[in-house]
Protein backbone atom coordinates (compact mmCIF):
# COMPACT_ATOMS: atom_id res chain seq x y z
CA UNK A 1 0.00 0.00 0.00
CA UNK A 2 1.24 3.29 -0.95
CA UNK A 3 0.63 6.77 1.25
CA UNK A 4 1.37 10.00 -0.11
CA UNK A 5 3.37 11.27 2.83
CA UNK A 6 7.02 11.00 1.41
CA UNK A 7 8.45 14.23 0.63
CA UNK A 8 5.37 16.11 -1.28
CA UNK A 9 5.93 18.10 -4.32
CA UNK A 10 4.97 22.03 -4.38
CA UNK A 11 1.80 22.85 -5.79
CA UNK A 12 0.29 25.54 -7.16
CA UNK A 13 -3.41 26.66 -7.19
CA UNK A 14 -4.90 25.31 -9.87
CA UNK A 15 -8.82 24.10 -9.55
CA UNK A 16 -12.12 24.49 -7.37
CA UNK A 17 -11.63 23.31 -4.14
CA UNK A 18 -14.50 23.10 -1.16
CA UNK A 19 -13.47 26.73 0.76
CA UNK A 20 -16.01 25.87 3.50
CA UNK A 21 -13.98 22.29 4.12
CA UNK A 22 -10.59 24.20 4.20
CA UNK A 23 -11.60 27.00 6.21
CA UNK A 24 -13.17 24.98 8.69
CA UNK A 25 -9.96 22.58 9.24
CA UNK A 26 -7.42 25.82 8.75
CA UNK A 27 -5.10 25.84 12.38
CA UNK A 28 -6.13 28.94 12.96
CA UNK A 29 -3.19 29.39 15.72
CA UNK A 30 -0.45 28.11 14.03
CA UNK A 31 0.16 30.33 10.87
CA UNK A 32 3.45 31.87 9.84
CA UNK A 33 3.89 35.46 8.42
CA UNK A 34 6.96 36.43 6.59
CA UNK A 35 8.04 39.78 5.05
CA UNK A 36 10.74 39.02 2.78
CA UNK A 37 12.46 42.11 0.86
CA UNK A 38 9.65 42.11 -2.23
CA UNK A 39 7.09 39.62 -0.96
CA UNK A 40 5.20 38.35 2.17
CA UNK A 41 5.30 34.78 2.65
CA UNK A 42 2.02 33.15 4.66
CA UNK A 43 1.79 29.81 5.36
CA UNK A 44 -1.27 27.89 7.11
CA UNK A 45 -1.70 24.51 8.15
CA UNK A 46 -4.69 22.61 7.53
CA UNK A 47 -6.31 19.38 8.73
CA UNK A 48 -7.24 17.29 5.96
CA UNK A 49 -9.43 14.09 7.37
CA UNK A 50 -10.50 13.76 3.70
CA UNK A 51 -7.33 12.56 2.69
CA UNK A 52 -6.21 10.27 5.53
CA UNK A 53 -6.18 6.73 5.01
CA UNK A 54 -7.55 5.00 7.77
CA UNK A 55 -4.80 2.87 8.78
CA UNK A 56 -2.33 5.39 8.71
CA UNK A 57 -2.59 6.46 12.10
CA UNK A 58 -4.45 2.93 13.32
CA UNK A 59 -4.99 3.17 17.39
CA UNK A 60 -5.57 7.19 17.30
CA UNK A 61 -7.03 9.92 15.64
CA UNK A 62 -4.49 11.24 13.70
CA UNK A 63 -4.39 13.36 10.64
CA UNK A 64 -2.80 14.27 7.62
CA UNK A 65 -2.01 18.11 7.05
CA UNK A 66 -1.48 20.25 4.12
CA UNK A 67 0.68 23.29 4.11
CA UNK A 68 -1.49 26.42 1.91
CA UNK A 69 1.16 29.16 1.16
CA UNK A 70 0.47 32.37 -0.26
CA UNK A 71 2.82 34.57 -1.68
CA UNK A 72 2.04 38.62 -2.66
CA UNK A 73 4.48 40.98 -3.72
CA UNK A 74 4.54 44.02 -1.17
CA UNK A 75 1.51 46.42 -1.61
CA UNK A 76 -0.49 44.33 -3.48
CA UNK A 77 -3.37 42.80 -1.19
CA UNK A 78 -5.78 41.77 -3.55
CA UNK A 79 -3.53 39.04 -5.34
CA UNK A 80 -1.24 36.64 -4.28
CA UNK A 81 0.03 33.34 -5.90
CA UNK A 82 -1.70 30.12 -3.85
CA UNK A 83 0.19 27.19 -3.60
CA UNK A 84 -0.19 23.74 -1.60
CA UNK A 85 2.04 20.91 -0.36
CA UNK A 86 -0.61 18.20 0.68
CA UNK A 87 -0.46 14.59 2.61
CA UNK A 88 2.23 15.38 5.03
CA UNK A 89 2.27 14.31 8.28
CA UNK A 90 2.70 16.56 11.53
CA UNK A 91 5.03 19.62 9.87
CA UNK A 92 6.63 22.20 11.21
CA UNK A 93 7.90 25.37 9.55
CA UNK A 94 11.83 25.83 10.78
CA UNK A 95 12.06 29.06 8.07
CA UNK A 96 11.28 30.85 5.18
CA UNK A 97 13.97 33.02 3.35
CA UNK A 98 14.59 34.25 -0.16
CA UNK A 99 17.52 33.69 -2.28
CA UNK A 100 18.14 37.03 -4.11
CA UNK A 101 20.11 35.41 -6.76
CA UNK A 102 17.83 32.68 -7.70
CA UNK A 103 14.99 34.47 -7.44
CA UNK A 104 13.38 31.71 -5.12
CA UNK A 105 12.06 31.81 -1.55
CA UNK A 106 12.91 28.80 0.16
CA UNK A 107 10.66 27.34 2.59
CA UNK A 108 12.21 24.49 5.18
CA UNK A 109 10.05 21.90 6.36
CA UNK A 110 10.15 19.58 9.18
CA UNK A 111 7.71 16.74 9.41
CA UNK A 112 7.60 12.94 9.72
CA UNK A 113 7.43 9.93 6.86
CA UNK A 114 5.17 7.21 6.58
CA UNK A 115 7.36 5.51 9.35
CA UNK A 116 6.46 8.16 11.57
CA UNK A 117 10.60 9.00 11.44
CA UNK A 118 11.35 12.87 11.45
CA UNK A 119 12.27 13.94 8.31
CA UNK A 120 13.45 17.99 7.07
CA UNK A 121 13.18 19.34 3.30
CA UNK A 122 13.37 22.42 1.34
CA UNK A 123 10.71 23.21 -0.81
CA UNK A 124 11.29 26.35 -3.37
CA UNK A 125 8.81 28.94 -4.96
CA UNK A 126 9.48 31.55 -7.87
CA UNK A 127 9.54 34.73 -6.22
CA UNK A 128 7.25 37.44 -7.31
CA UNK A 129 9.61 40.05 -8.03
Amino acid sequence: MSFFVEAQEITEYEKPIDLNYILGTIYWDDIVIKELSGCNVTILKQSDPKRTPEELFEGYGGKLSNLIISVNNKGEFAYSDLYFINGIISPKIIEVEEDLSQKLIKIRVKFKDKNFIEMQRIYEINALY
